[in-house]
């Protein structure tokens, strides 16, 4: 198994580092041009959401680490560790997970199976909950939102949330075909 990780800053101008992220991790496994783009749109989506609802505004962000500390508190949860591994490099760091209003998102493959980690500090919010957009309704009755959560539920094969402390864990997969017949 093959796995890289990236650690993103609230910003949607990190996105363009994560387009290339997926895209070099695409080339490194020789991904088809399909599947890349399938991957990059998955995680445009999930990030953007995140930046956009998970951490909203620095206002709210102090309010959100007071109603996190309490949490953690009331759970009796200590910080947990995580460790981003580059599996083809062999090496190993390790640190907080999540720092507040960063995104770590890792990826790996596993014969024609790649699983995408999305983990956040942001507001508790699990898009396997998320209700189905009424695609039927005339374009301007639809109500603004989900249709992303949609687009990434088409393109996957499994979902998965959890919250885990005060982090949102995402987990993803998606099988995908080898450009070179692998």
């Amino acid at each position: 198994m093959s796995e890289a990780s990236i650690v993103l800053a609230s910003d949607r101008r990190e996105i363009e580092r994560l387009t290339l992220f997926v895209e070099n991790f695409g080339e490194r496994h020789h991904l088809t041009s399909d599947d890349v783009s399938a991957l990059n749109l998955m995680l445009d989506e999930v990030v953007i959401n995140v930046i956009a609802h998970g951490y909203r505004s620095q206002e709210s962000g102090a309010r959100r680490k007071e109603e996190d500390r309490r949490q953690k508190i009331e759970e009796g949860i200590q910080n947990t560790e995580y460790r981003i591994r580059k599996a083809d490099a062999g090496i190993q760091h390790s640190g907080e997970a999540a720092p507040d209003d960063e995104i770590l998102v890792s990826m790996s493959l596993d014969r024609d199976v790649v699983t995408i980690r999305v983990q956040d500090t942001g507001r508790p919010f699990n898009p396997a909950d998320a209700p189905a957009p009424n695609l039927e309704l005339p374009i301007e009755e639809r109500p603004v939102g989900g249709l992303g959560i949609h687009i990434v539920r088409s393109l996957t094969a499994s979902l998965h949330h959890q919250r885990i402390g005060n982090r949102n864990v995402l987990t993803m997969t998606r099988h995908v075909a080898l450009a070179d017949g692998r």
